[in-house]
């Protein structure tokens, strides 16, 4: 907390005018370039961001923005890739890339997807599905990639899965009781 003397001469140097009057005065304004257009703005002192930048008006923040933060510039840029909410791994690509055509919206591929495009040289079709093998939804090798021919034959081979780790289950069930009847013995 600051004492009473300490605020009396804060108050003294900063709102009292120059010639000693008691009546308070606004501190005087800085004259700075916009960031952006360089229009010149009038700032408080405590309006000027001496770490940042300063902007004219909302409209120079966001074009400077977009210009500046976006892509490799963000803060928090990882190479372009980024894991959606399915577990899958999504690569950005640019525009002149010779896979951008099987891109989203956002430019985005699902890795699998473009591991295996790469694989066989060729864009995939749209009902092309990547299978990955082991069921690992971000293991993305080669070996454990196999491409099918469409979402049908996807359903086949997850139930083929499905079918081998139940028999897997069931033969280990077996073996434990098989053992817990030995060990009671």
């Amino acid at each position: 907390m600051t004492t009473k003397e300490e605020r009396r001469e804060y108050d003294r140097l900063y709102y009292l005018r120059k010639d000693g009057s008691n009546r308070n005065r606004r501190p005087e304004r800085i004259i700075k370039p916009c960031d952006y257009c360089g229009d010149s703005m009038s700032l408080q002192p405590n309006q000027v961001n001496n770490r940042g930048h300063n902007f004219c008006c909302h409209e120079c923040y966001c074009k400077w923005w977009s210009e500046n933060r976006r892509g490799e510039n963000a803060n928090r840029w990882n190479g372009g890739r980024v894991k959606n909410g399915g577990g899958y791994i999504g690569i950005r690509l640019q525009p002149d890339d010779f896979f951008f055509p099987m891109t989203g919206k956002r430019a985005y591929i699902l890795e699998h997807r473009l591991v295996m495009a790469q694989h066989l040289s060729r864009c995939l079709l749209p009902w092309e599905v990547v299978h990955h093998i082991n069921g690992i939804k971000d293991d993305n090798r080669l070996e454990n990639l196999k491409l099918l021919g469409s979402n049908g034959s996807h359903n086949t081979q997850l139930n083929k899965w499905c079918l081998k780790l139940q028999k897997e289950n069931q033969e280990l069930r077996d073996r434990i009781a098989e053992l817990e009847e030995a060990g009671n013995d």
